[in-house]
């Protein structure tokens, strides 16, 4: 979420985080939203949050010149997301 807020606002942060739990997309995380996180696997949000970014930086118009650079930061964002909810404590 920190990476998505930094790179796409907070608002489309929360819509694609959201989408990921079956929430309403109005871009404001509250109760609700935070219930559905708890329904579904960390591991199935941080992938789909991964897919939605990649779809989304895809859709601009700069993808060109910058996509290669959005695409391996995204790809290691999601790497490192998953090395952090599967390692033991």
């Amino acid at each position: 979420m920190f990476d998505a807020s930094v790179n796409h606002g907070t608002g489309r942060a929360a819509k694609f985080l959201q989408r990921a739990v079956g929430s309403n997309m109005d871009g404001s995380i509250g109760p609700l939203t935070l219930a559905n996180v708890g329904f579904v696997e960390h591991s199935e949000i941080i992938n789909r949050m991964a897919i939605y970014r990649d779809a989304f930086y895809r859709s601009l118009g700069t993808f060109d010149t910058f996509g290669k650079g959005w695409i391996r930061r995204n790809d290691k964002t999601r790497e490192t997301a998953l090395q952090l909810i599967t390692e033991p404590k």
